[in-house]
């Protein structure tokens, strides 16, 4: 009993002879595996042979052997069972399971020169375009943290609080109501400098922009260090309410 165990493990593993292991490695094997995973008769110039020593490579020998036996010389799942001395029916699992990995994408283009070559272009062309635009970023934000580290050294010396200075800022940052903040959202009203360009009466016909929302959009500007907007806004805010008022 221990010898046909022996006997049957033996021909489990049968090894590749010098001659089959070469015979793997050749442009006429990854023809035919080229014609079998992709289902056509004649592969032409298409099976890309550094691919498929890269994915052979990485096979058992049992799963080389059948693809050899099968894919170059034609043998049938019976005889190739009879010599690895294994049920036909295990054979055809293993090819079928074997040929199912190689023809998922990330197996599959590296057997294809068309659809490698095609896939290294689409790098290259993403490259050569993104890469300008992320130095030109790159650039600019080292720029601008220059700009800021030497405005802050200035602003240290002197004695100036950033946050005071009236510098175009997002209008979250002006920490409005969310009635007032929304209302201005609504219409694309995204910074103080498009805030800046209103007058009162841009400010007034925004939708649920009331009375309190008004205030609230003035306090917030003046608080921002836009005092001569919010000087005027206010002026012509308190004029509208005193003709409300005379009008009953």
């Amino acid at each position: 009993m221990e010898g046909l165990t022996a006997l049957h493990k033996s021909k489990w593993n049968v090894p590749l002879q010098p001659n089959d292991e070469t015979r793997l490695f050749t442009q006429g094997f990854a023809d035919a595996l080229y014609c079998e995973v992709f289902r056509v008769d004649d592969a032409g110039r298409d099976a890309y042979l550094p691919g498929v020593e890269e994915i052979i490579s990485t096979l058992p020998k049992r799963e080389r052997r059948i693809l050899l036996r099968k894919i170059l010389d034609g043998a049938n799942f019976t005889s190739i069972a009879q010599e690895l001395n294994i049920n036909q029916h295990l054979v055809y699992k293993i090819y079928d399971d074997t040929m199912q990995k190689m023809r998922r994408p990330s197996s599959s283009f590296k057997i294809s020169v068309s659809r490698y070559i095609q896939a290294m272009d689409r790098y290259r062309a993403f490259h050569d375009e993104v890469a300008p635009h992320i130095k030109e970023m790159i650039r600019e934000k080292d720029e601008v943290c220059q700009r800021t580290a030497i405005l802050e050294k200035i602003l240290d010396k002197l004695g100036v609080d950033e946050d005071s200075l009236p510098f175009a800022r997002d209008i979250s940052q002006l920490h409005l109501t969310p009635r007032s903040y929304n209302a201005l959202k609504r219409c694309g009203y995204e910074t103080t400098d498009d805030i800046l360009k209103m007058d009162f009466y841009d400010l007034y016909r925004l939708r649920n922009m009331g009375r309190h929302s008004i205030e609230n959009v003035i306090a917030k500007m003046r608080e921002a260090g836009f005092t001569e907007w919010a000087d005027k806004i206010e002026s012509a805010f308190l004029v509208e309410l005193n003709v409300k008022r005379k009008l009953g």
